[in-house]
């Protein structure tokens, strides 16, 4: 059996993960605008490129220019501002399992990566389900 203190750090491993991506899952829509308002900026700019906007003059078209870049900034920083945070949860947490993983290993260097697996997952479902 692995000792219970290898079992409760994945036990907290998996919470915190189902935390996270319980929250990613809450933000989809604002992220789904995000992606929105950034293709939306991005096509202005391409049809400004290509052509497809006749503008009086060049402060009208370099002012057009200027503000489809500022949108496209802003929810880019928006994008990053949500996911940043999340994204380092989600790497210190596989930093952590990773950790875990070579605890166990040299704690119990004969337990094939199956069982252990096996005996973590048993032990986090029987304590999730309570």
């Amino acid at each position: 059996m692995i000792n219970e203190k290898y079992l409760q750090q994945a036990l907290r491993i998996k919470k915190d993960f189902l935390k996270v991506d319980n929250t990613l899952l809450y933000l989809r829509n604002d992220l789904n605008e995000i992606q929105t308002n950034l293709k939306n900026a991005l096509d202005k700019l391409m049809e400004i490129k290509d052509n497809n906007v006749n503008y009086s003059n060049e402060d009208e078209f370099n002012k057009d220019v200027m503000n489809q870049l500022a949108v496209f900034e802003k929810e880019a920083n928006k994008a990053k501002h949500l996911y940043g945070d999340y994204n380092e949860k989600l790497e210190n947490l596989r930093k952590e399992e990773n950790n875990l993983y070579d605890s166990l290993k040299k704690e119990y260097p004969n337990l094939s990566d199956e069982k252990m697996v096996d005996i973590i997952q048993g032990y986090v479902k029987k304590k999730m389900a309570k």
